[in-house]
């Protein structure tokens, strides 16, 4: 009994170790500004994906690594600037207003009295 407490103990504080070395990863990462000429620089050479069957995602995905690559804004990480364009490239398939619907329909979910957890979720 003991000894799960224990255990239980060390979790607990490997749990808080972790969360404390990600704030601190958080805090020490640069944020990438998107109003600044370096970074959007080479947004209009992105290629750009509209689903068409004649498309390929595969090459459209090898081309969009390509440009990101070259897009290099000082202290800021490769993964950030995929992240930032890559909804650039997709200017057919996920709209801006679209996109501004679904996040104010998330917004607002809340859960109702009478409504189960299960129906809640879903």
């Amino acid at each position: 009994m003991k000894q799960g407490r224990e255990d239980e103990k060390k979790r607990e504080e490997k749990k808080l170790r972790n969360q404390q070395q990600q704030q601190q990863q958080q805090q020490q990462e640069p944020i990438l500004n998107t109003n600044s000429d370096t970074n959007l620089g080479l947004i209009h050479l992105l290629p750009t994906f509209h689903g068409l069957p004649s498309e390929n995602p595969h090459k459209h995905l090898t081309e969009f690594l390509m440009v990101c690559s070259s897009m290099k804004p000082h202290g800021v990480f490769k993964d950030k600037i995929k992240l930032y364009a890559f909804p650039f490239s997709l200017p057919d398939i996920f709209p801006a207003a679209k996109e501004s619907e679904l996040r104010r329909s998330i917004l607002e979910i809340g859960h109702k009295d009478n409504e189960s957890l299960y129906d809640y979720w879903e």
